[in-house]
């Protein structure tokens, strides 16, 4: 007996069982459901998510981090809501050592509990290629098996072994990816690179989408691109996300956001000291360092203080910067006694 194969669909009977079809009034009353969000505006399920910056800007860090935070439930920033998940991080670019170091300093930092830890799963130098079928089969196998619902690759150029980013193998990397988020109902967000040298007439330019390698073809397929810079916060290290495109978010488009470390670069320990735009982390410094100029000039109201002689009983407590702009908000706010001689920069106190 000839055993029957299942008649194939035409074309047209395919395509009428994906997606939507209809009148803009059939979409309204449908009963689609809500994006839903991993991180709070950031990382919608069932989407592609870029982070990219220079080469050593802290964009590992920052991966890291959210992975964390999404692994234990904490808000990104202590502002930004996230869905406590299940968490895979493909890793190819820093070493397992590398990896285990920085998760301690996170986990030191944010206070992981050790039970949510086992909510992140880790890859690291496994020689993952999504150029090769083995790879992306072996790739789907372990997602299936552990199902996150975000996927981090840290870095393109570790898992794609090509020189030329070019829109064939642009199209390739999205085919890859936008099959990983339907299939396994995941966010897939991609860790990659921008150039180095980021100038304009000698001078550093804003951060924006052309800095990410193939913007045309990366950005396009992407909900959401992040870029990543280091930055320097009253002389703390700062990691400074852009939020540069913003499909599905609400509220923060284009905002700044910082993660900064309580020491520099690679620290034992790190936290957020705060969440939001730099002028914010230097007012409350700044706004701390003045009330410190008012205690010492009203314990010696008799005294005339020059800049450095204040900036050296301070310096211990606070950085030149915030003292300079201590100082020149007690100038400016004629509230407050300090007087300044404009011919010598001597300070006194008026009773």
């Amino acid at each position: 007996m000839v055993e029957e194969h299942p008649k194939l669909k035409t074309f047209e009977e395919s395509i009428s069982e994906v997606g939507f079809e209809g009148t803009a009034d059939e979409l309204l009353k449908s009963n689609f459901p809500p994006i839903e969000f991993i991180v709070e505006d950031f990382f919608p399920k069932k989407s592609i998510s870029y982070i990219f910056g220079e080469p050593g800007c802290g964009k590992t860090w920052w991966a890291l981090y959210v992975a964390l935070c999404c692994a234990s439930g904490k808000p990104v920033f202590e502002i930004l809501n996230t869905k406590k998940c299940k968490v895979m991080y493909f890793e190819e670019e820093n070493g397992e050592g590398r990896i285990k170091e920085r998760i301690g300093a996170l986990v030191k930092g944010h206070n992981i509990a050790e039970e949510d830890l086992k909510n992140l799963k880790i890859f690291s130098f496994k020689g993952l290629s999504i150029g090769e079928d083995r790879w992306v089969k072996w790739m789907r196998a372990k997602i299936k098996e552990f199902q996150p619902e975000i996927v981090i690759v840290d870095s393109l150029s570790a898992v794609y072994f090509d020189d030329q980013l070019n829109v064939s193998n642009a199209n390739t990397i999205r085919y890859w990816a936008t099959n990983l988020t339907k299939i396994n109902d995941c966010n897939i967000c991609i860790v990659h690179h921008s150039p180095k040298n980021r100038s304009m007439n000698g001078k550093k330019k804003p951060m924006g989408m052309e800095d990410l390698f193939g913007s045309v073809q990366f950005a396009g397929m992407a909900s959401t691109v992040i870029g990543v810079a280091k930055v320097k916060a009253d002389g703390t290290e700062a990691f400074m996300t852009k939020l540069l495109k913003y499909r599905d978010g609400l509220g923060r488009k284009a905002e700044n956001f910082f993660l900064i470390s309580d020491k520099t670069y690679n620290p034992t320990s790190m936290g957020i000291l705060y969440g939001g735009p730099v002028e914010e982390v230097y007012k409350d410094k700044n706004n701390a360092a003045k009330e410190d100029i008012i205690k010492l000039l009203k314990e010696e109201s008799g005294k005339v203080w020059q800049r450095k002689e204040i900036i050296e009983r301070l310096n211990g407590i606070h950085k030149t910067s915030p003292i300079d702009a201590g100082l020149k908000m007690l100038r400016e706010e004629s509230k407050y006694k300090l007087l300044m001689d404009t011919t010598t920069g001597k300070y006194s106190w008026k009773a």
